[in-house]
């Protein structure tokens, strides 16, 4: 089941980079637009409403260091990103089958 399909990969690339190391807003967008090869080519904007949304939701929290304010995973966040990476592939998963369906092989 594919569901809010934008919007949970957003917060599974912030989570995904938080699990690696705390950043600042800036350092995120850079960070899921490298890693993702400029596929999403995400706008500070967008990354900084999933922050508040994720902050809002206890899965991060921020703190200040020389002006900025960085973004750590909490707990909750890293059982978060675990659901949401069991649902992504589990959807590639079912994909997959479907794309490598075979007619004979369908009673």
């Amino acid at each position: 089941m594919i569901f809010e399909d934008r919007l949970y990969k957003i917060d599974m690339f912030i989570l995904a980079v938080l699990s690696y190391h705390d950043a600042n807003s800036e350092t995120l967008t850079t960070n899921i637009n490298h890693l993702t090869h400029q596929l999403f080519e995400l706008k500070d904007g967008i990354v900084f409403s999933h922050l508040h949304y994720l902050e809002k939701g206890l899965l991060i929290s921020q703190y200040q260091r020389d002006e900025d304010v960085y973004y750590h995973i909490e707990s909750a966040g890293k059982v978060r990103l675990d659901m949401l990476k069991r649902q992504y592939y589990k959807t590639i998963n079912e994909i997959d089958n479907l794309l490598s369906f075979q007619e004979d092989s369908y009673e």
